[in-house]
């Protein structure tokens, strides 16, 4: 088999899968950058990202400047209500700190053929990425980018494909928007 003709041609783009080296940097091919416009750079072009965990697993980043308009946006809206009390932990606007904190800064160096990044250290510590030698999936979709440990996105996949309706109905909702 010749490297690489088991790609089936719109998935190539979309999805990586990588090893994560000894100094816990993951690189992966500039193709998969072009499903995501906001990575669409030429080298040597860093991208300033925020990176959180993701709503379905593993961490989603986003363009550093996305995260600084929601953090300002909040900050202005604390100052003006004034700063939280005890009473107000299980207040959905808390919970937007929560989110807002839960963020690591990410820089991904462009190349020629392939990104470079670095698995922040509290992402490792709390195992939402593995450490070095680990593996990881790269999934990029329109504005969405995402990194999984790869033993949890298959698993994730597989939890998907096992509800016989989960892609007919999803697609048929879908197309109805």
């Amino acid at each position: 088999m010749v490297r690489g003709d088991h790609q089936i041609e719109d998935a190539t783009r979309r999805l990586a899968v990588a090893k994560v080296d000894t100094q816990n940097r993951v690189r992966f091919r500039r193709e998969v950058g072009t499903a995501v416009p906001w990575l669409n750079v030429s080298p040597p072009t860093p991208v300033e990202c925020a990176a959180s965990p993701g709503s379905a697993g593993g961490i989603q980043l986003e363009p550093f400047s996305n995260h600084i308009v929601r953090q300002e946006r909040f900050t202005r809206a604390v100052q003006h209500r004034g700063s939280p009390t005890s009473s107000d932990a299980s207040e959905s606007w808390i919970d937007v700190a929560r989110l807002l904190v839960t963020t690591w800064k990410v820089t991904i160096n462009a190349e020629e053929t392939r990104f470079t990044f670095t698995i922040p250290e509290p992402v490792r510590s709390a195992q939402l990425l593995p450490s070095a030698n680990g593996v990881v999936v790269l999934f990029g979709f329109g504005e969405i980018f995402e990194i999984w440990d790869a033993a949890t996105w298959f698993s994730h996949v597989r939890t998907l494909k096992g509800n016989p309706s989960f892609f007919t109905d999803t697609l048929e909702n879908f197309e109805g928007l």
